[in-house]
């Protein structure tokens, strides 16, 4: 989790540099502004897919469960009689 705010800030100059090198070459003003916010928002659940799966790889699991839901009885289980 370190390192995620360092990603979150270069996914976003991308997105921003992506946005401006498009409003540069007219494209954003073809496709017109409800289809650029549409394309922002999947860029921005992209980041979070991305984001998500980088912290199941490092074996961490998903962010919204709880160490909670994933308790393990460590008690012993070989009983007296």
């Amino acid at each position: 989790m370190k390192w995620s705010g360092l990603y979150l800030v270069g996914y976003g100059v991308f997105l921003i540099g992506a946005l401006l090198a498009l409003w540069k070459m007219g494209v954003l003003a073809s496709i017109g502004p409800v289809w650029t916010a549409i394309g922002v928002i999947i860029a921005i659940g992209l980041r979070e897919q991305i984001l998500r799966f980088a912290q199941d790889d490092r074996g961490k699991g998903c962010p919204h469960t709880s160490s909670a839901t994933h308790r393990i009885d460590h008690r012993d289980t070989v009983g007296d009689g």
